[in-house]
């Protein structure tokens, strides 16, 4: 559901974040299951650090998305004080 959707539909965020949670149960259920076995390949993916002071790099492996529950969710709020054009 885009912004504009959002606005027009005056979806709550308890709405959306119950969507959101029942959608990622639909996924990973369906994943189990090898819904998606011909078209889900594995990758891992490494975030660049650099520290500041010694300038010394290093690379993290990224949590897969189910840990990023502790991850500030936008504010759709501000989006939709601006009049929307049809």
């Amino acid at each position: 559901m885009c912004v504009v959707h959002v606005c027009l539909l005056k979806v709550s965020r308890a709405d959306l974040d119950a969507y959101s949670l029942l959608s990622q149960q639909r996924t990973a259920a369906a994943q189990a299951a090898g819904a998606f076995a011909d078209e889900i390949a594995p990758m891992s993916v490494t975030q660049k650090l650099v520290d500041k002071e010694t300038k010394a790099v290093s690379c993290v492996p990224l949590p897969p998305t189910a840990t990023l529950s502790h991850a500030r969710p936008p504010h759709l709020k501000s989006r939709c004080t601006q009049p929307l054009h049809r």
